[in-house]
């Protein structure tokens, strides 16, 4: 056993002794062993217990400044975002109050083309499957207006 342990310390040995080459830093390999056993007094590593790290040196990251301009744009775009997202919960808002008032059957959903053809229907069930479809798309539209702002103002 005494020789396996010597076997991966001349690894690690000449593993550690290869990193310096062509000026760039490169992930090391290195073993640990984890496990020790103890037979008749003395410590053994078991083959099958071993740890591996990556040892990388980080690398530093210089943030640039934005320009006034920029610091505008992105108030700009923010602000813009923002009454979008105020938009949008107000017709969500006002589609819960819809629902609300008109649980019973007494609605009507009418669809009008752009060359005024119509149709009309008052039944629940697609009106509620309507109703649905849009609260649906009011929420994802809303979460996507969130998450764009809250990129604006991480960047």
């Amino acid at each position: 056993m005494s020789l396996y342990i010597n076997i991966i310390n001349i690894l690690n040995f000449y593993a550690m002794t290869q990193v310096k080459g062509n000026n760039a830093l490169k992930a090391v390999e290195v073993t640990k062993p984890v496990l020790m056993i103890s037979e008749g007094g003395k410590n053994k590593t078991t083959a099958n217990e071993v740890q591996k790290e990556d040892e990388v040196k980080p690398e530093t990251v210089v943030k640039k400044e934005p320009t006034l301009q920029e610091l505008k744009n992105r108030a700009t775009l923010i602000h813009l975002l923002d009454e979008k997202h105020t938009k949008l919960t107000a017709k969500r808002s006002s589609l819960d109050r819809f629902i609300i008032k008109h649980e019973s059957e007494n609605a009507q959903i009418v669809v009008t083309d752009a060359n005024g053809e119509e149709f009309k229907s008052s039944s629940p069930r697609t009106i509620g499957k309507v109703l649905e479809f849009w609260k649906q798309e009011f929420d994802e539209a809303i979460t996507e207006i969130e998450n764009e702002i809250k990129i604006q103002f991480a960047a």
